[in-house]
């Protein structure tokens, strides 16, 4: 099915925030924007962006590739 001129190809409850901010919780937790739950990597762990990572390593990771 074609869309209509004028017709968006994005979901009503799209958000852009994911992609062009990040939120951490006062802990240091990632978070997509500050209304989402904290990131979780492939073993079900909490994100936290610490000393040993980078945002770049949280931007390039599997749990914003999974958005």
């Amino acid at each position: 099915m074609g869309h209509q001129e004028g017709e968006s190809s994005l979901p009503k409850a799209f958000c852009v925030l994911p992609w062009t901010q990040m939120a951490t919780t006062v802990k240091g937790f990632a978070r997509l924007c500050c209304f989402a739950k904290n990131l979780r990597d492939e073993n079900g762990n909490r994100i936290v962006i610490s000393a040993a990572s980078s945002f770049g390593d949280l931007w390039n990771s599997e749990a914003y590739r999974r958005v």
